[in-house]
C-alpha cells in the first residue's frame, strides 16, 4: 500500500472513531435516509408547484436542486444546478452546488475546477467558502499539504468557524504522520504538530464541547508522550461525544419532518424575495406545522411578520425562541430592534448585548450598544469596551473616530492618538481623522 493510501486510511479511521461506524465513500443517494423518501417526493412536489407560478425564478430552481442534493442524488443535483446557470449565469450558490456535488461523488478534478471559479470572487466570504471546499477535496485525496494551505486561506479571509480550525488541525496531523512515515524523525513533523496543537487549543477555547478536537488533541499528546494529558483529552472526548450522539439520534428521528420543513422554508424565502409576503408567510407557517422544533422556520416567520410591521406577533415568536435557545443571536438581535423601536432601550440593550456576545463578529450590535451607552447611559461603564469591539469587527473611519472621542473624553489622550494614527494608516489622507489627530496633539501641548 502506498504512503498516501496509508495516510488516507488513517484519516478515515479517525473519522470512524468519531462517528462510531466504519468509514465508507458515500454512494449516490446516501445523503438521504430511506425514511426521507416520502419527504423527498413531497418536497419536490411542493417546489414544482411554486415554480409553476414563476418558472424562471432562480431561487425556486435552486430549491429543487438543493432538494436533490440533500437527498444525496448528486447527479440530479448537478443537472438542476446547471439548468439554473442557464437562467442566471454566474449564480454563486449554483456554482457551489455543482462543486459540492462533484466532491460528494469524489470527482476530484471537476470539484476543484468549480471551486476555483469562486476563489477569485470579489466577496471575501465567497472566496473563504471556496477555499474551505477545496480544503476538503484535497483532504479526501490525501493531499494534506494542499488541504492545510486551503484551510489557512479560509481562515485568513475571516472564517471564524471552529470547525474550520479543526479541519486545518486534522490536515496538519496527517501531514505530520506522512513526514514521520516517510523519513522517520523529520524535523518538519514537530513544527506541524505544534501548529496543529495551537489550532486545536483555539477550537476548544471557542467551542469547549467540540468532541473531535478533544480526540485529535489526545492523539497529539499521546504522540508527544504526554499520557496524562492524553487521558484527560480522551475523557473529554467521550463525555462530549455522548451528548453529540444523543443530539444526532434526536435529529435522525426528526429527519423526515426536518427535510420537508427545510424545503418549505426555502420556498418561503423565495416568495419573500419575490415580494409575495402572503405566500411566504403561509409557507413559513407550513414549515412550522411540519416540524415545530425547526428554529429556522420560527425565525423566518417572525422576520416576515416584523417586515409586515406586525411586531407584536414577531416579538412573541422571538421570545419563544429565546426561551428555548437563550444564545440565539438572531432572535435576540431582532427582538432588540423591536424593543428599541418601541422606545424601550432598557429592554433593547441587554438583548443586543446577548446577541453580540453570542455571535463571533457582529459590528451592528456593538455599534448599537455604544450608541445606547453614550446617549442613554445604559451600560455606560462599558462604552469603551463596546467601541473597541465595534472597531475590531468593523474597522471603519467612523468607528475609529467614535473610539477616539470616547478615549479623549475619558482623559486617555495617548490611546486616543494611537487610535487616530491607526485610522490614518488605514485611511491615508482622511480629512476628519487628520483634523481630529491635529486637535488632540494641540490639546496635549
Amino acid at each position: 500500500m502506498c504512503l498516501a493510501s496509508v495516510l488516507r486510511l488513517a484519516a478515515l479511521l479517525i473519522a470512524a472513531s468519531l462517528t462510531g461506524r466504519a468509514p465508507a465513500a458515500a454512494p449516490e443517494g446516501s445523503a438521504g435516509s430511506p425514511a426521507q423518501a416520502g419527504a423527498y417526493d413531497r418536497s419536490l412536489a411542493l417546489a414544482r408547484a411554486a415554480l409553476a407560478r414563476r418558472p424562471r425564478d432562480v431561487r425556486l430552481l435552486q430549491v429543487i436542486a438543493d432538494i436533490h442534493f440533500r437527498q444525496g442524488k448528486f447527479s440530479e443535483a448537478i443537472g438542476a444546478y446547471e439548468e439554473l446557470l442557464k437562467v442566471e449565469p454566474g449564480f454563486t450558490d449554483a456554482i457551489f452546488g455543482i462543486a459540492e456535488s462533484h466532491a460528494q461523488l469524489e470527482h476530484q478534478a471537476p470539484a476543484i475546477e468549480w471551486y476555483q471559479k469562486c476563489t477569485r470572487d470579489a466577496s471575501p466570504a465567497v472566496r473563504a467558502r471556496a477555499w474551505k471546499g477545496l480544503g476538503e477535496v484535497y483532504f479526501r485525496a490525501a493531499n494534506y499539504a494542499e488541504s492545510a494551505t486551503a484551510y489557512r486561506e479560509t481562515l485568513n479571509l475571516g472564517d471564524r468557524n471552529p470547525d474550520t480550525r479543526y479541519q486545518l488541525a486534522r490536515a496538519l496531523d496527517c501531514q505530520s504522520r506522512a513526514a514521520r512515515l516517510g523519513t522517520g524523525a523529520d524535523p518538519a513533523a514537530a513544527r506541524l504538530d505544534a501548529e496543529a496543537q495551537a489550532e486545536l487549543e483555539a477550537v476548544l477555547a471557542a467551542a469547549p464541547t467540540h468532541a473531535p478536537a478533544w480526540y485529535l488533541l489526545s492523539t497529539l499528546h499521546r504522540r508527544q508522550g504526554k499520557n496524562d494529558e492524553a487521558r484527560r483529552d480522551l475523557e473529554q472526548f467521550q463525555q462530549h461525544r455522548k451528548k453529540a450522539a444523543a443530539v444526532e439520534a434526536e435529529a435522525a428521528a426528526r429527519s423526515e419532518r426536518t427535510f420537508e420543513a427545510k424545503t418549505a422554508v426555502q420556498i418561503a424565502r423565495a416568495h419573500f424575495a419575490a415580494q409575495d409576503g402572503a405566500a411566504a408567510l403561509e409557507m413559513a407557517r407550513r414549515a412550522r406545522q411540519v416540524d415545530p422544533e425547526l428554529t429556522e422556520a420560527a425565525l423566518f416567520e417572525a422576520w416576515i411578520l416584523k417586515h409586515a410591521r406586525r411586531t407584536a406577533e414577531a416579538a412573541q415568536i422571538y421570545d419563544q425562541v429565546i426561551v428555548a435557545e437563550p444564545e440565539n443571536a438572531e432572535a435576540s438581535w431582532n427582538l432588540a430592534t423591536i424593543r428599541l423601536g418601541e422606545g424601550r432601550a432598557d429592554l433593547a440593550a441587554p438583548l443586543a448585548l446577548r446577541s453580540a456576545e453570542a455571535r463571533k463578529v457582529f459590528p451592528e450590535a456593538w455599534e448599537l450598544l455604544r450608541k445606547i451607552a453614550l446617549e442613554q447611559g445604559i451600560f455606560g461603564e462599558r462604552v469603551e469596551e463596546f467601541a473597541r469591539n465595534a472597531l475590531r469587527d468593523r474597522p471603519s473611519r467612523d468607528n475609529h473616530l467614535e473610539l477616539a472621542s470616547i478615549l479623549f473624553h475619558a482623559g486617555k489622550e495617548a490611546q486616543c492618538r494611537e487610535v487616530l494614527e491607526l485610522g490614518l494608516r488605514r485611511y491615508p489622507g482622511d480629512a476628519q481623522l487628520d483634523g481630529a489627530l491635529r486637535a488632540v496633539r494641540e490639546k496635549s501641548k
